[in-house]
């Protein structure tokens, strides 16, 4: 089954994990609520699971949002190395 999500997809879903608000989530990314709403609910599409239950508190991860954001660490560690050596090739440090 293909992927359909993007880097900055992790990047939201490890804000959420860590402020379990959407509107925290907005003004942490930048974007207005029903933007992070959107792309959480598209994120969850591309994937074909729920990442979080939404409660009246707030935002509780499933398993699967748990599974994925712990798999984003490494993946963006991954990117941010790759894009930091490339640009230091770049300047030949």
């Amino acid at each position: 089954m293909p992927l359909h999500y993007e880097l900055s997809d992790l990047r939201l879903l490890l804000i959420l994990m860590r402020t379990r608000s959407l509107s925290a989530s907005g003004e942490a990314a930048h974007l207005t609520t029903s933007a992070v709403s959107l792309r959480l609910r598209k994120l969850e599409d591309g994937i074909g699971a729920q990442l979080f239950t939404r409660t009246g508190k707030g935002l509780v991860p499933t398993e699967a949002g748990t599974a994925l954001a712990e798999a984003a660490v490494p993946i963006l560690a991954a990117v941010s190395y790759t894009h930091l050596r490339a640009h230091e090739t770049e300047l030949h440090l």
